[in-house]
């Protein structure tokens, strides 16, 4: 059965190089959304993806 709403998308490059950007520094979220000119929430999300993409996990 297929889930109901809309499929979670991968990370984009330049997601992934914020994510990583973050994961490699010692700047908050906060700091590195700022750095580039995003939302501090977007941040968190998309390193939470992320590290459930490291897992293997298919749902994050």
């Amino acid at each position: 059965m297929k889930p109901l709403g809309r499929e979670i998308q991968p990370l984009t490059d330049e997601q992934r190089k914020i994510v990583v950007d973050y994961l490699e520094s010692t700047l908050s979220y906060k700091e590195v959304a700022a750095k580039y000119d995003k939302p501090a929430s977007t941040v968190m999300y998309w390193v939470k993806k992320y590290r459930k993409e490291q897992k293997g996990d298919d749902n994050p």
